[in-house]
């Protein structure tokens, strides 16, 4: 027999959290596992947050968001009411989609949120006209009440530079007497908790006042011991400061990384172009 369950949430981003947490609940009883789980309320997050951003008028919409659910088969279906100010047909939102998907780019800022974490994480995608006037994107996923495989780690950029060392001769070229050099600069910024829409301001302001302050040939290192939860759009400021960060010579590291923030990061790629440990 079929569970029903329907929530309406006011078009507010500060609701993420309650969103995602509520969406885990749901997950749990129909009987996924704790990493699938993680896996699935990023994609029921940018749902969301697509809702309320492109097709809500901000604080006076109501998004609605529903789950339907037996022993075999899980469906989420999330709907605006096309109040927003970006007016996108489902025609066209499914053609956008299926571009990104076609063509990723792990260091692009933007666009890497729905369209991958959707038809990677999910069995099924559909987009069509919601009776409520907007945009209704429904996925579908079988039950997995097991574990996905651990990601596999990539090799650091770091990494792979020692390795190419390795192979340069071990006694060096004669060179004049030359003052020591002092070490190159390390500035550790850590990060906390849930980066979401709520959280988001805050954290791009303490990064780009750091970014700014960096020097040719520094390091920064981004400690994720206590950060639990990361969204696209991070994801999208993470391959902006890449770029932003290589053209000034600095090496950037992210230290600490949870097995469900390293799940994401591996799944757009992005832990092929950062030194993620």
């Amino acid at each position: 027999m079929k569970q029903t369950i329907e929530i309406k949430i006011p078009a507010d981003l500060s609701l993420s959290s309650t969103v995602r947490n509520m969406a885990v609940t749901v997950f749990t009883s129909a009987g996924f596992s704790k990493e699938w789980c993680n896996r699935l309320k990023l994609v029921v997050d940018e749902l969301f947050m697509n809702a309320v951003q492109y097709g809500s008028t901000y604080g006076v919409s109501v998004v609605q968001i529903s789950f339907a659910f037996d022993a075999k088969t899980f469906e989420c279906c999330v709907e605006d009411d096309g109040t927003g100010t970006i007016k996108v047909s489902p025609k066209a939102l499914k053609e956008m989609l299926l571009d990104e998907k076609i063509t990723p780019n792990p260091t692009q800022t933007s666009g890497r949120g729905l369209s991958v974490i959707a038809h990677l994480w999910t069995d099924h995608i559909d987009i069509k006209k919601s009776a409520l006037g907007g945009i209704m994107i429904t996925f579908v996923k079988t039950i997995e009440s097991q574990d996905p495989p651990t990601p596999v780690p990539h090799t650091p950029l770091n990494a792979l530079v020692n390795l190419e060392r390795k192979k340069e001769p071990t006694t060096p070229p004669l060179a004049s007497p030359s003052k020591p050099s002092l070490s190159p600069p390390v500035t550790t910024v850590k990060l906390n908790g849930e980066i979401d829409a709520e959280t988001m301001d805050a954290t791009i302001h303490t990064m780009e006042d750091h970014i700014h302050q960096l020097s040719s040939g520094s390091t920064l290192v981004l400690d994720f011991k206590n950060v639990d939860y990361i969204n696209s759009t991070f994801i999208g400021y993470l391959a902006a400061w890449h770029n932003e960060i290589i053209s000034k010579s600095v090496h950037l590291q992210i230290k600490n990384v949870n097995v469900a923030v390293r799940d994401v990061l591996d799944l757009v790629g992005l832990s092929n172009v950062l030194d993620v440990q």
